[in-house]
């Protein structure tokens, strides 16, 4: 009797994931960490999307029973704030037309959210980003409904980017207002801290699928090799093309690396500003012939690039957390990462790391080079650390945990 009491508990709570990040027919690894996310909990929990509508896309759909709404971005399809990589601030930056539309999509955003809310009666506000999502559900909760619950994911760029002046104090009356802050990394934790020092702030990382991302991907009858036509497994990159990313210096180190490896190959799966940028490079560098720019790939396909690759390099500037080295471990490839303080709170002291420094091409060379001169095996370790501390299973567990104690803090909930 008990267990159909919780049973019936745990299917009538309804959950609102606010995001300006998630995917689409346009760009369908956009926000796809999200997805997952919802994906791991749909036969567990009642979930909507709240999400920005694009070209192609509905104001509403289903897909396998989730509820999917779209607001409008009250701008020209082609001038898009939402869906551009980078995110919202660096779109405003490349084309600051887009601020005369920008307090329009925000109207339009807090008007979908106040509807989807009563519509399908939602208990938990869960927004992804602190800046525009966090903010607008803490107005919500704060002016229109004290009783629903508000949860914030902070995922990187949303807290690293732009602290001073009015954004602060917007920031933290968004973290007044929250139930629950979520930092996918201890480093914005302490950031959030920093900012507010009585936010309700835990440390969650999202999951990686490790089902999906395995080494025996590399058995897939797609052989990168042949597509691009490769001389040998290449280095991989995997991220937008923005300065962030630290893909120019990734470039300039390439002519370094194959002094000593002239058989080297570079593939670069993402697309961005810097793109016509980067080509212009490599045919300046006289490098062409060896670095391959892939475009956009599949999500599901990634595995596939990851376990045929020799080595994943992300020399940026700045991460929240960086999913995609994850993803890489997950598939036993070496991984070679800036030496940030996200990424060395969080490796420091694992084998299975390599380090370069950011902005420094030289040390993203050599880097390199040591990593192709090993002749490594499979980064078995790497990817033990992803099965035992973010699984997707393993974070399901522990999201699903938060929005049942949340909700009620002295019911024990099964686990998912």
């Amino acid at each position: 009797m008990q267990m159909n009491k919780q049973l019936s508990k745990k299917l009538s709570l309804n959950i609102l994931h606010f995001t300006s990040s998630f995917p689409y027919n346009g760009n369908p690894v956009y926000g796809v960490f999200v997805y997952d996310l919802v994906r791991s909990m749909n036969s567990k929990i009642n979930q909507v999307v709240l999400s920005p509508k694009f070209t192609g896309t509905t104001s509403y759909e289903e897909e396998n029973g989730l509820k999917i709404y779209r607001w409008h971005q009250c701008c020209p399809t082609h001038l898009k704030i939402a869906g551009q990589p980078g995110g919202i601030l660096p779109a405003l930056k490349r084309n600051p037309l887009l601020i005369f539309f920008l307090p329009f999509f925000i109207l339009s955003e807090f008007i979908c959210l106040r509807n989807v809310v009563k519509k399908e009666a939602i208990h938990i506000i869960h927004a992804h980003w602190l800046i525009p999502q966090g903010l607008l559900a803490a107005v919500y909760k704060r002016f229109f409904d004290k009783n629903v619950k508000l949860i914030i994911t902070c995922h990187g760029s949303d807290v690293n980017k732009v602290n001073g002046g009015l954004l602060r104090c917007l920031k933290i009356f968004t973290l007044k207002n929250a139930d629950k802050i979520i930092t996918v990394s201890d480093d914005l934790a302490s950031k959030i801290l920093a900012l507010y020092p009585n936010a309700p702030c835990i440390t969650q990382p999202m999951g990686v699928d490790t089902d999906l991302f395995t080494h025996e991907a590399a058995e897939n009858p797609i052989d990168i090799c042949k597509k691009y036509n490769l001389k040998s497994n290449p280095v991989l990159f995997v991220g937008s093309l923005i300065e962030l990313k630290g893909v120019k210096d990734l470039i300039l180190a390439w002519k370094k690396v194959l002094e000593c490896h002239p058989d080297a190959e570079l593939l670069i799966i993402g697309r961005g500003e810097l793109q016509a940028e980067l080509q212009e490079m490599c045919n300046q560098l006289k490098i062409s012939e060896c670095v391959h720019f892939a475009g956009m790939v599949k999500h599901d396909d990634l595995p596939v690039y990851f376990s045929q690759s020799a080595i994943f390099v992300l020399p940026s500037f700045s991460e929240g957390f960086s999913l995609v080295v994850s993803e890489a471990l997950s598939c036993c490839t070496p991984v070679i990462i800036s030496a940030i303080s996200i990424f060395q709170t969080l490796f420091n002291g694992k084998s299975f790391i390599s380090f370069c420094k950011p902005g420094d091409s030289l040390s993203i060379a050599n880097a390199i080079i040591t990593q192709l001169s090993c002749n490594s095996q499979k980064n078995t370790a790497g990817r033990e650390w992803v099965k035992q501390n973010i699984s997707q299973k393993i974070v399901a567990e522990r999201h699903y945990a938060i929005y049942t104690e949340i909700m009620d803090p002295n019911n024990n909930i099964e686990k998912l």
